[in-house]
């Protein structure tokens, strides 16, 4: 229902229909007559003697009315006249109502304006034969590396672009009021896997609500047609807010990334979930599905549940933001674990304290040791397609799920194996080879 359109139900119509007096302004009572628990013992009865029960209102067939076109989250008498679809019953208590349509996002510095700023003077010489000579000039003059001038060269627009100035901006050291980050040492065991920890020591995330949606939870965030927009046609803001807090930003390895997605077994057993990547379900994930991602949301939630132990908050209190490449945009393969809260203050510190070196190597160890093994095995490592949608394969409860509050993809694209492997295939796991010198 994108239009979102809603009013009361029309017990006046509902009970004249019969008897065509449909302008009859007589008052209604309703009462129970308690001959069953169902909508047939729910009786309309109005003083002018016409009187029906509530039976058949869920039923298209029975109950055939237009759209008024009331739009009461807009102001009491906005309405669409020209709205010509029929209604459909809900009851009032019913979630499928009102779904809301939420963006956020991470405030970050303007790290890149001096960059952007001389792209802007040159841009319309700028071409695919040029692109590589322009990029070096331009860094040489804003004593930057050629790396962040060529991502803002081809950076990408809309909300992957979002994501991308999150990306180079989480990957970098900071000390401002809004945002304060300091890099951290790879610990010697995951320099094979990990390139790079950044401590988020304080972060602000901005949380927007879009609009909504009724009936179908699904939508793509970068279409406003998909959903029903909150603002009307001379407005320019939307209903947000801000919380603090703090959070660990892990990037791993592009090339072992890579290395390992581009493996044969891996693209066979997830083919099936990329195949229907174009479903309303995932077009709603604002993802482009692939391996990678698979693998670092089953990390994000397994580091999740391991830094619950260790730093004191409750899993319903970390949150995840996955970032992972998309379609004709730069590469990206990192997460960022974090929490916030609506105080001014925000977080005091426990979360980041897990991402010294020392730490965080004890927490990947004993992470990568528990997702080798569910408490549910054989069953949960023998799963194939399940849960909403069909589209996660190792996962479970035990394992890998998190409250809804964690999780940015509604706790789907998940797979233990991603991480271990199976039982009859470790070559599937991304920590495949992790203790192959250790002593364990």
């Amino acid at each position: 229902m994108r239009t979102g359109h809603i009013s009361d139900f029309p017990y006046r119509d509902w009970v004249h229909e019969k008897s065509g007096n449909l302008g009859c302004k007589g008052e209604l009572k309703i009462s129970d007559t308690g001959s069953s628990a169902g909508l047939e013992s729910i009786l309309i009865k109005c003083e002018c003697g016409a009187h029906r029960n509530l039976d058949g209102i869920f039923d298209p067939q029975k109950f055939k009315y237009q759209c008024c076109g009331e739009k009461p989250w807009l102001g009491e008498n906005e309405k669409d006249l020209n709205c010509d679809k029929e209604v459909r019953v809900l009851q009032r208590s019913s979630s499928s109502v009102y779904y809301p349509v939420i963006a956020s996002s991470i405030e970050v510095p303007q790290w890149n304006n001096l960059v952007t700023e001389e792209i802007e003077k040159v841009k319309d010489y700028i071409n695919d034969d040029n692109k590589e000579s322009f990029a070096k000039e331009i860094a040489k003059k804003c004593n930057v590396p050629i790396e962040d001038v060529k991502d803002i060269l081809n950076k990408s627009i809309g909300w992957s672009g979002s994501l991308e100035d999150e990306y180079r901006a989480l990957r970098r050291e900071f000390k401002e009021d809004i945002f304060n980050s300091s890099e951290e040492k790879v610990p010697e065991l995951l320099k094979e896997y990990v390139s790079k920890i950044v401590l988020i020591n304080k972060m602000t995330e901005v949380i927007a609500q879009l609009g909504f949606k009724r009936l179908d939870p699904n939508y793509d965030i970068t279409k406003e047609e998909t959903y029903v927009s909150f603002k009307k046609e001379q407005t320019d803001w939307l209903p947000a807010f801000e919380n603090k807090g703090e959070g660990i930003f892990i990037e791993f390895n592009e090339e072992k990334i890579k290395e390992w997605e581009l493996k044969k077994n891996v693209q066979e057993r997830y083919s099936n979930i990329i195949q229907r990547a174009d479903e309303g379900i995932f077009r709603s994930l604002r993802k482009t599905i692939s391996p990678r991602t698979i693998l670092i949301h089953t990390l994000a939630h397994a580091l999740i549940k391991e830094l619950t132990f260790e730093c004191g908050y409750s899993t319903a209190s970390i949150k995840e933001r996955i970032y992972t490449t998309y379609d004709e945009g730069m590469d990206m393969s990192g997460v960022l674990l974090y929490t916030t809260s609506s105080d001014s203050d925000g977080s005091l510190g426990g979360l980041v304290a897990q991402g010294k070196t020392d730490k965080i190597e004890v927490i990947f160890r004993r992470m990568i040791d528990k997702m080798e093994w569910c408490s549910t095995d054989p069953l949960c490592i023998e799963s194939d397609l399940h849960g909403y949608k069909n589209a996660n394969l190792s996962a479970c409860h035990a394992c890998t799920l998190l409250p809804e509050t964690s999780c940015e993809l509604r706790n789907i694209l998940l797979d233990r194996a991603s991480i271990r492997g199976t039982l009859d295939d470790l070559s599937l796991g991304f920590f495949e080879k992790f203790y192959e010198n250790e002593e364990i």
